[in-house]
């Protein structure tokens, strides 16, 4: 286990059955003076808490996202090629052995490197399927998961509602408490990720207004059976599947300089439609600006109306609509960016450009 001849250690799937040993040892070295530093990888949820709860102040989460764009060694042509479905360069759905080029592998397949790397994209589908199957068949039982209302079929209910504000109140089976246990797990496994409405901030009660979605596209389109390029273009699922993945790539580069949320009010002259804005960050705790961001699958399409008057609301000083295509349209009234030059922008916010 632990050794003090190493100021760095590294930890793979730690079991949960170690954890009182591993805390142990780590207090025998802070006492002997020793200071290392270490990298845990728990092999469940249950291992990671207790990590939290036993060394505060020591332990902490360090989330590692997807591979995002940017960082696909094959992407030769140029981040924003691989941008989205609408032009009309479109892969094969037949098996292929690793093209050297995929402009819209990313987005289909999501980041997770087994499914990306596939030799095709049955391949792909099938490890995303095995790899949740063996996350969402544990036993969760401690965290106050209903046996009403597993895990497993309240991802697949936020699949079905991807970017959707969820209805707590009715789930598909069992009781409110039984929605909210099982989002807040799937939630801490990294599976979705829960938006709160602007300003609520990120500690408002789960039972306040919120849209979840799944956050790697990948294990989205696996949980909706959606295995090829024509599929996902073909589903009437594709533009809230291009809104998660463009979202979470967003939220990513931010950096955690920003809050994230969206933005959802009723009308102030009580007319129908609602005020509302799909993403927004809020660089204000680095002194940046509220940024409200919509998406659009189309590169032509307009934001709703509730667009400008959401951002006059909430006194946003910066926004634009990110689509799916590979080039930007910076001479539009509200401009319409790719995904690339987007992510781009907010990195540049963050101070990471």
């Amino acid at each position: 286990m632990l050794t003090s001849d190493a100021p760095i250690q590294v930890f793979d799937r730690l079991r949960r059955s170690d954890v009182p040993a591993f805390v142990e040892g780590y207090r025998r070295l802070e006492a002997e003076g020793h200071r290392v530093k270490l990298v845990v990888a728990p092999e469940d949820l249950g291992a990671m808490i207790d990590l939290e709860r036993d060394l505060p102040g020591v332990a902490g989460v360090l989330e590692l996202p997807p591979l995002q764009p940017d960082e696909l060694p094959d992407l030769a042509l140029g981040i924003e090629d691989a941008a989205g479905p609408i032009p009309d360069i479109m892969p094969s759905d037949q098996p292929t052995n690793r093209p050297a080029f995929d402009p819209h592998r990313h987005w289909l397949r999501g980041g997770l490197p087994q499914s990306y790397d596939a030799d095709n994209d049955k391949d792909s589908f099938d490890w995303r399927h095995a790899m949740m199957r063996g996350l969402l068949s544990r036993d969760y039982a401690e965290f106050k998961i209903s046996p009403i209302l597993g895990v497993e079929e309240a991802l697949t209910w936020v699949a079905d509602r991807n970017g959707s504000e969820l209805d707590v109140d009715k789930p598909p089976r069992g009781k409110k408490t039984d929605a909210l246990s099982a989002i807040t797990v799937l939630s801490q496994l990294g599976l979705i990720r829960v938006l709160p409405n602007y300003p609520a901030g990120t500690t408002a009660s789960l039972a306040a207004m919120r849209k979840v979605y799944v956050r790697d596209s990948g294990l989205l389109h696996a949980r909706l059976g959606i295995q090829t390029m024509t599929q996902l273009r073909a589903s009437p699922k594709m533009g809230d599947s291009w809104e998660g993945y463009a979202i979470e790539t967003l939220i990513i580069a931010a950096d955690g300089q920003a809050s994230c949320q969206f933005y959802r009010q009723e009308r102030e002259d009580g007319q129908e439609g609602p005020d509302e804005i799909d993403l927004v960050l809020d660089f204000a705790q680095s002194g940046g600006p509220v940024v409200g961001i919509e998406f659009k699958v189309s590169p032509e399409k307009k934001p709703e109306d509730g667009y400008d008057r959401a951002m006059r609301r909430i006194g946003a000083t910066e926004g634009f609509v990110v689509h799916s295509g590979p080039t930007s349209n910076l001479e539009a009234q509200i401009q319409r960016l790719d995904l690339a030059t987007a992510r781009q922008r907010i990195l540049a916010l963050a101070g990471r450009a």
